[in-house]
């Protein structure tokens, strides 16, 4: 189970490794690094379920990049509560902030090198409740004054009227949570209806 956050701490190790290399360890030029054959998540690549779309200023990719970006500039501020509104309800739902923060995941977060986010593709699900995005992480290593990128994937949802990023919460147990609360509000309707 790679988790968004995880794959953030290994850009971030990734990162400071190249800056390394290119602040002249060996075979380094001095420039910016980039990673080109970082590990990837399996998710369909063409076919009728997705459908490929680059970027436009003020378009759904926007809003994604900007809900990215928005969640890693107050991380860098140390605040986790960017994180946690990218979360699924169900989680919200079990967890208040306090809890959330107690969390292996979220303990430990930190994006202090990470500078943005930049959207290169996205492909959205024909359901168009989710999208695989392909991103480079840009970061930024004061010490050195090296800036590098790494290439990642990752997966965004559409929930409650926005695109979320989660870092802890998944999609299936948030339609669990769903299902449970038609049948609920069901129930209710049916009691008001018959209980009068």
């Amino acid at each position: 189970m790679c988790r968004w956050l995880t794959r953030l701490v290994i850009c971030l190790v990734l990162g400071a490794a190249l800056v390394a290399c290119s602040s002249g360890g060996d075979g380094g030029d001095g420039g910016s690094a980039t990673k080109s054959d970082d590990v990837q998540k399996e998710v369909p690549k063409s076919g009728s379920d997705v459908e490929e779309v680059v970027e436009e200023p003020g378009s759904e990719e926007q809003l994604i990049e900007d809900v990215i970006n928005d969640a890693l500039a107050r991380l860098k501020l140390k605040d986790k509560t960017g994180l946690y509104e990218n979360e699924f309800e169900y989680l919200r739902d079990e967890d208040v902030f306090d809890d959330y923060l107690k969390r292996g995941e979220i303990n430990w977060a930190q994006a202090d090198t990470i500078e943005f986010v930049d959207i290169q593709a996205v492909e959205f699900f024909k359901q168009d409740d989710s999208a695989v995005v392909d991103v480079v992480v840009n970061f930024y290593n004061p010490t050195a004054d090296r800036r590098s990128s790494i290439s990642d994937r990752i997966t965004v949802y559409w929930h409650r009227g926005r695109w979320i990023k989660p870092t802890v919460s998944v999609r299936s147990q948030q339609d669990e949570y769903d299902e449970l609360q038609r049948v609920a509000d069901s129930m209710a309707q049916l009691e008001a209806e018959y209980g009068q």
